[in-house]
C-alpha cells in the first residue's frame, strides 16, 4: 500500500501543479484586459475659432449627426451654411427670402430640415417645412400654423409640431403622417402644461406654480430640469415635489451622456445686455466652472455635440467651439 501511494502521489502533485499554472494564466489574462473607453475630462478644454468676423457674421450653430461638421445661419437668418471640421471650408447650402426660424442637420453634411416663417399679416401661410438634401430643395409642407420643435426619430425620419399637433415625416415615402412605427421622443410646452411624447405613450405634467416655462429637459423619470421666466433654472423632483434652484442663468443646454449643463451667465445694466459667459454645471453636487471669460463680448446659442465632447456657440458674429480633453484609458 505504501509503495502504491508513493507511486501515485507524484502524479497527483503534477496535476496540482498544472491546475495552479492554469489559474495563474487566467489571472494574468484578467489583469491584461483591454482598456476601457476614454472618458471626457471636462476640466481640460481648448477654444477653437471656426469662422472669422470677415466671413460672417454667423449665428445659431448646430452639429451634424456624426459631429464632423457644424451648421450655422447668417445673422439675418436668411441663409444656412456648414463647415466641415477637417477642411475648414464654409459652404452655403440654402438661402431664402423668408426668415429661417429653425433647422435640423441630418447626415454628415449638406442636408437639413429647415423651417421658414412668413410674418406677413396678409399671408395665410405662417410657416413652411423644407428638406434640403445634397443641394436639392424639397418643399414638404406649407402651414397656416407655426411649425416647430424639430427632432429625429430612431430611423432619422422627422418628428415636429404643427401648432400643438404632433406630426411625422417619412423621407422614404415623402409623406406626413399622424403616427409612426419609429421610436422617438418629443416635448411640447403649452402654457403651464408640458407634454412628453414617446412611442405609444404621452405624459402630461402640469406646472401651474411655474410661469413662463420656455425650456425643459428630462433628467430621469422623476426629475425635470426647467427654465422659466420667474424661477430661472430649477431642478424639480416630481415624486417629492422638491425644487432645487440652480441659479439665475439663461439658455441652458443639457448633456445627457455626461449629465452636464452648459448655461449663460449674463450681465446687463438694466437696459441692455453687456456681456455673457458660458458656465458648466455638474448635476452631481452642482459644481460650477467657467468655460469663457469675455468682459465685453456676448456669447449665445450654445449647442452640445451629439457625442457630448464639444460645445458650439456664437460670439459677436463668430462661430466658436469648446473641445474638451480626453482622460487616459483605464486598465483593470
Amino acid at each position: 500500500m505504501i509503495i502504491l501511494f508513493r507511486y501515485y502521489s507524484k502524479y497527483v502533485v503534477k496535476l496540482f501543479s498544472v491546475f495552479i499554472l492554469i489559474v495563474s494564466c487566467t489571472q494574468i489574462k484578467q489583469v491584461k484586459s483591454k482598456p476601457e473607453y476614454s472618458d471626457v475630462d471636462f476640466n481640460s478644454f481648448s477654444l477653437i475659432e471656426l469662422t472669422s468676423i470677415k466671413e460672417g457674421p454667423f449665428v445659431k450653430p448646430k452639429f451634424s449627426l456624426n459631429n464632423s461638421a457644424v451648421f450655422f445661419l447668417s445673422d439675418n437668418l436668411s441663409s444656412l451654411y456648414y463647415e466641415k471640421l477637417a477642411s475648414g471650408q464654409v459652404i452655403n447650402i440654402y438661402s431664402s427670402e423668408e426668415k429661417i426660424t429653425e433647422y435640423l442637420p441630418i447626415g454628415s453634411s449638406d442636408s437639413a430640415f429647415v423651417v421658414e416663417r412668413n410674418y406677413s399679416p396678409k399671408s395665410q401661410i405662417k410657416s413652411s417645412l423644407i428638406f434640403v438634401k445634397e443641394g436639392k430643395v424639397i418643399k414638404i409642407e406649407k402651414s397656416s400654423e407655426v411649425i416647430s420643435n424639430l427632432s429625429l426619430t430612431s430611423k432619422n425620419n422627422l418628428v415636429f409640431f404643427e401648432g400643438s399637433r404632433i406630426k411625422f415625416y417619412d423621407a422614404k415615402s415623402d409623406k406626413i403622417n399622424d403616427r409612426t412605427e419609429d421610436d422617438y421622443e418629443a416635448v411640447f410646452i403649452d402654457s403651464t402644461n408640458i407634454l412628453f411624447y414617446a412611442k405609444n405613450k404621452t405624459d402630461k405634467i402640469n406646472l401651474t406654480n411655474h410661469q413662463n416655462v420656455s425650456w425643459v429637459s428630462k433628467i430621469s423619470n422623476d426629475s425635470l430640469l426647467i427654465y422659466s421666466g420667474e424661477d430661472k433654472l430649477i431642478l424639480l423632483s416630481l415624486k417629492l415635489k422638491d425644487i432645487v434652484k440652480i441659479g439665475d442663468y439663461t439658455s441652458p443646454v443639457y448633456n445627457k451622456l455626461y449629465k452636464k449643463i452648459a448655461v449663460l451667465n449674463t450681465k446687463d445694466n438694466g437696459m441692455k445686455e453687456l456681456s455673457s459667459d458660458i458656465l458648466l454645471l455638474d448635476l452631481n453636487g452642482l459644481k460650477i466652472s467657467n468655460l469663457t471669460k469675455s468682459p465685453a463680448k456676448i456669447e449665445s446659442n450654445i449647442q452640445w455635440s451629439h457625442d457630448g465632447k464639444k460645445l458650439a456657440f456664437d460670439e459677436s458674429g463668430q462661430i466658436k467651439l469648446i473641445s474638451f480633453g480626453q482622460r487616459n484609458p483605464i486598465t483593470k
